[in-house]
This record gives C-alpha cells, sequence and structure tokens, in this order.
C-alpha cells in the first residue's frame, strides 16, 4: 500500500476511536497487545485497521463502481429514445 493510501486509511481508524465506532474485535486486539493500555491500543488499532482497511477497499471501490454504473444505466420517467420520438411523432 502507498505512503498516501497508508495515510488514509490510519485517518480512517482515528476518526473511528475518536467517534467510538471502533470494529470490536481489532479493538479488543489492539488491547490485548497493548496490555490494556489505551493510549498504546489506540496506536495498534490504528494499524490492525489500517491492514483490514487496505484488504477491504478493492470490494468496497467495485462495490461502489457497480452502483455507479446501475445509476448511470436508470433512465429518467420521461425518457423517450429517438427511435420512440419518431413512432410518435410519425
Amino acid at each position: 500500500m502507498s505512503n498516501g493510501a497508508t495515510l488514509f486509511s490510519e485517518r480512517l481508524a482515528l476518526r473511528e476511536i475518536e467517534q467510538g465506532t471502533v470494529h470490536v474485535e481489532l479493538w479488543a486486539q489492539a488491547l490485548k497487545k497493548a496490555n490494556g493500555q489505551a493510549d498504546l491500543a489506540k496506536a495498534h488499532y490504528m494499524q490492525l485497521r489500517a491492514a483490514a482497511l487496505s484488504k477491504e477497499a478493492p470490494a468496497l471501490l467495485l462495490k461502489q463502481i457497480r452502483k455507479g454504473l446501475a445509476d448511470d444505466a436508470k433512465l429518467p420517467a420521461d425518457y423517450v429514445s429517438a427511435s420512440d420520438l419518431k413512432k410518435l411523432i410519425g
């Protein structure tokens, strides 16, 4: 993972900590590794979560791309194709 991607993942992990929305299993691992010291656990959590995010990112990106393509493929309710317009007029 590039330095930019690592920094982004670590910032996301830090935001999770600040918001209190950590992944419970990863937080438990971080606390265990830090012998219960919360400050040290935060650093461990950021590393663990950054690694997890790097594994999840391709699947999440693909999901977003598929959703975007599906949304773009939807025609507006008032859409009329050129061939349908010719039929209506002609």
